[in-house]
């Protein structure tokens, strides 16, 4: 995806744009699961994780089917950073059920591993025979997308990042052939969100936000989405996290979520993601917690390479008011960056159990991230390894420090 394009403001800037995905935004959109699962199968397979089964988010869908005449089975024990296994056991379920529709209900996780179930339902063999970019042949299985955080995007992107515990290392499948068929996004589904988790998705939102307008590939819808999004957080991530009923609030962070996801699915993300997930699949961290924890040091560092987009993205999170020169307008958003990590009480690196010994391991899971050569600026091991240390022991616009 990396390429020298010209200037953002230049009108001559040749890109291409593409969503695969059908929306439907509305609330009560899950009660519609039938309606649009039954213009793919009849078979669904329904895949889903234990916290959001045991609170209730998975009635409405099933609901839904049985009263169309639809009989689902469900796979219910996705985790927080789904394994290859987990994918693998999924597949399995569905190939004995005779799976020829999946729906998937829950955050990134779940939609992560329906991605590669639709792959291996399809095609055969294993998951991580379709691991890397366009590795799946043809149409996978088809699936529809009911998200239940406003954080990843995943049910309008081409991509599924699973973990491999043999290799400590999070891996993805990028396939066009994956994408969700549909996505059913209803607020009501995110108002059971513990305060930190609406944080942590929130958090991943404006990381994928921030990603794709800085990466070296966006383009001019894809930067459009990204600053509508940034806004959308800024003006619904506190009301959320306080106000969990406010579903004015949790509309706006699940159009966040969603513009967000559109817009890094049609550029990329870069080395926030690339620290994110090199923590997740080494230490199991959770994902929109990785991201929070690395934003600022990454926005900082990527600052000179990126000085007039940093500056406007701290005129849209509301950091600075613009009329600033450019470097002052930076500043303002990175500290902006920093304190807004502070107020959501985002631990340090150290308390996810990071230490100095760890700093090699996760330096090279980086840099051999599929998203580093789309930062802004080049990347090195040794570039990683510097913003690990920074993250460890804390950075005083932050007030953190030790």
């Amino acid at each position: 995806m990396t390429q020298n394009p010209p200037a953002p403001g230049d009108p001559t800037r040749a890109f291409a744009f593409s969503l695969p995905t059908h929306i439907e935004f509305a609330l009560g959109a899950a009660g519609r699961a039938a309606e649009f699962t039954a213009t793919f199968g009849t078979r669904p397979l329904v895949i889903t994780d234990p916290g959001v089964l045991e609170a209730g988010l998975v009635e409405p869908v099933l609901a839904s089917l049985r009263a169309a005449g639809i009989e689902p089975t469900v796979f219910s024990t996705v985790e927080a950073n789904p394994r290859v296994e987990t994918v693998e056991r999924a597949a399995g379920v569905g190939l004995e059920f005779g799976a020829d529709v999946i729906v998937a209900v829950g955050g990134g996780s779940a939609i992560d591993t329906a991605k590669g179930v639709s792959a291996v339902l399809a095609f055969g063999g294993h998951v991580l025979d379709y691991e890397g970019w366009d590795a799946v042949p043809g149409p996978g299985t088809p699936l529809v997308a009911i998200p239940t955080t406003s954080g990843t995007g995943s049910e309008v992107t081409i991509w599924s990042v699973i973990t491999d515990p043999a290799r400590s290392c999070k891996t993805a499948l990028g396939s066009v052939h994956i994408a969700p068929r549909v996505a059913l996004l209803d607020p009501a589904l995110t108002v059971t969100m513990p305060a930190h988790v609406t944080t942590t998705t929130g958090m991943d939102a404006l990381t994928h936000a921030i990603e794709a307008y800085t990466a070296r590939c966006s383009n001019p819808v894809s930067d459009a989405l990204a600053l509508r999004a940034m806004e959308l957080v800024s003006q619904h991530l506190e009301r959320a996290t306080e106000h969990p009923d406010d579903l004015e609030a949790r509309s706006g962070m699940m159009l966040a979520s969603l513009l967000a996801g559109i817009a890094f699915g049609n550029a990329d993300t870069a080395a926030v993601h690339s620290m994110a997930e090199a923590l997740g699949g080494l230490l199991d961290v959770a994902h929109g917690l990785a991201n929070a924890i690395f934003l600022p040091y990454v926005v900082a560092h990527n600052q000179p390479a990126a000085p007039d987009k940093t500056a406007r993205i701290g005129l849209a999170l509301g950091f600075h008011s613009g009329g600033l020169p450019v470097d002052e307008a930076g500043a303002a958003t990175i500290q902006g960056l920093f304190q807004m990590v502070q107020r959501y009480r985002i631990p340090g690196l150290a308390e996810t159990g990071v230490s100095e010994q760890h700093l090699p391991a996760l330096a090279a899971l980086a840099q051999a991230n599929l998203g580093t050569p789309d930062n802004p600026v080049d990347m090195t091991q040794e570039s990683f390894q510097m913003l690990f240390e920074l993250a460890l022991h804390g950075d005083d616009r932050g007030g953190r420090s030790g």
